[in-house]
């Protein structure tokens, strides 16, 4: 992505939900929600201290993991760069998910489409857009998290997700602290325009 962070919309949409409907947004989840970090670090620093994730998470949790489509083995040898696409996701059913489990049994069987180690130098340290998909118990564990603190969506995601779930009087919008009414939202002809979004929990009473 070529924009950068004087670039970016500075106003802040928020979506109030109550929190028994906050597992629609799963879907954001699955299509990628777009994150502002520190990249060129190795993956298992960025899973560490980007993501915040805890080791014994990452071990225990993360068994397939897929850096821009290819799946990922060594943690230390892979860089995350600017623009790439990370997608985390626990053990995966069948044959399939064996053989794309990191460091499985069946790893070698998938060594051509396998990512590849890289140099230390393989990436320059800058902030960059990491686009972050998270499935399963992955999703279900770390998602409200990600959701909750921040992140950046492409207009017509946040477009397909509105007209998918349908908001009801259960989930409540607002822009720059004005009321914001999500069945108007539209993205027109700026779908690949990146929208700030916070996922924000009503207090329960």
């Amino acid at each position: 992505m070529s924009q950068k962070s004087e670039d970016l919309l500075a106003a802040e949409l928020q979506i109030m939900v109550v929190p028994g409907r906050f597992s629609r947004f799963s879907q954001l989840l699955q299509q990628g929600i777009i994150l502002w970090k520190e990249t060129g670090c190795s993956l298992r620093s960025f899973l560490h201290d980007q993501l915040r994730l805890s080791p014994q998470f990452v071990e225990e949790n993360i068994q397939t993991i897929f850096l821009d489509g290819k799946p990922v083995d060594d943690l230390d040898r892979v860089h995350v760069k600017d623009g790439c696409t990370l997608a985390l996701s626990a053990a995966l059913p069948g044959l399939v998910g064996a053989t794309m489990r990191r460091g499985g049994y069946y790893a070698s069987l998938r060594a051509q489409i396998s990512h590849g180690p890289e140099g230390e130098d393989a990436a320059a340290s800058a902030r960059g857009f990491v686009t972050l998909k998270l499935f399963n118990k992955v999703a279900d564990v770390v998602g409200k998290t990600f959701l909750q603190d921040g992140f950046f969506v492409k207009r017509k995601n946040l477009e397909d997700f509105i007209r998918w779930s349908e908001p009801t009087e259960a989930v409540q919008a607002s822009l720059e602290g004005k009321p914001f009414d999500l069945k108007a939202f539209r993205a027109g002809n700026s779908g690949d325009d990146l929208i700030r979004l916070r996922i924000i929990l009503e207090p329960q009473e």
